[in-house]
């Protein structure tokens, strides 16, 4: 099949000749010695062929109708095919519809000579707690769009990984001698380092401003999503982790060593879990602020340490002594 004329017609007059993505305008002007340049695709949500990006997920005879094809530029219609895995279905229909309503209503701004730099945003009164809410406010992009897709991500994304690890079974480790066991404690202390570098690189100073956007410059869908999924990970190494060395088959002098280190990665959870409770916490406040007409600045101020428990690493280096004076 082939996208029918009617078809392409409607697409590009909903779309407003723009990128759904960026919104950038898919026609540049003819210059002196040129025409007009198209620097748009019109691009398949659910791929034409059978090993495309999200193939397979309607019948053959619609993958060419208006209703499965989406305006882009050639940057970001690369984007989606190479991310799918982010980019799913409901998620590309949700930016399409919402990018059309905002197309619809450029229109109708400019039939009554309206200042479209004056035209206040959507707000969104509270951090998204669905997939499906954190897609509407990545198509729509209401008031402070970047940050309650960040919170958004977190908030859902933790909650998942929590349902996760409950359902998990960890085999864990398994040591017959003692000796390898006790000398296994610096390995596991060594990945846990390596899990709270995870996260601390996920506030990188520069890495949060580019995806988060400078103060009036927008942000970058796609580092948020990296961002967020980067912080959500590094939570379900900690749980990981503290499974496999809960689960851990060690000899009888080592177990008390391995009990207490496997305490070692609950401080470090718990202040991920605080950090998004309280991010959670100042947007919602904020966006209910603006909601009700408040035009004071939004100001959040939210830090995320991440310890070890002191007492639980004492009782670790006390235990781990303990087995070795024993042999």
């Amino acid at each position: 099949m082939a996208i029918l004329d009617r078809d392409r017609k409607i697409l590009w007059a909903r779309a407003h000749n723009s990128c759904a993505y960026c919104r950038r305008s898919l026609v540049e002007d003819a210059t002196e010695g040129d025409r007009e340049s198209v620097v748009g695709d019109e691009a398949h949500i659910v791929a034409q062929s059978g090993k495309g990006p999200r193939a397979g997920l309607i019948p053959d005879g619609e993958v060419d109708r208006y209703e499965n094809l989406m305006l882009l530029c050639k940057v970001h219609h690369k984007l989606i095919d190479d991310q799918p895995g982010t980019y799913t279905v409901e998620r590309l229909r949700e930016m399409k519809r919402a990018h059309e309503q905002w197309a619809e209503q450029k229109l109708r701004e400019l039939d009554h000579s309206v200042d479209l730099d004056g035209v206040p945003p959507e707000v969104f009164d509270h951090v998204p707690k669905t997939t499906e809410e954190i897609n509407y406010v990545i198509g729509n992009r209401p008031y402070s769009w970047e940050y309650l897709m960040y919170a958004g991500l977190l908030q859902v994304g933790l909650l998942d990984a929590k349902r996760r690890a409950e359902g998990h079974r960890s085999l864990g480790l398994e040591f017959r001698d003692k000796q390898a066991a006790l000398r296994h404690v610096s390995v596991l202390l060594d990945e846990l380092t390596v899990i709270v570098q995870q996260v601390m690189d996920c506030f990188d100073p520069l890495v949060l401003s580019k995806a988060l956007g400078e103060p009036g410059r927008p942000g970058e869908f796609r580092l948020i999503g990296d961002l967020a999924r980067r912080l959500v990970a590094a939570y379900e190494e900690f749980a990981a982790w503290s499974a496999s060395v809960g689960n851990a088959v060690v000899p009888r002098q080592a177990r008390r060593a391995f009990a207490a280190l496997v305490h070692m990665a609950d401080r470090p959870m718990q202040d991920v879990e605080t950090y998004v409770q309280r991010l959670v916490a100042q947007l919602n406040g904020a966006m209910e602020r603006v909601s009700q007409g408040s035009t004071e600045p939004v100001v959040l101020t939210i830090i995320c340490e991440i310890n070890a428990d002191r007492n639980v690493a004492d009782e670790v280096t006390r235990e781990v002594q303990r087995a070795y004076r024993r042999w």
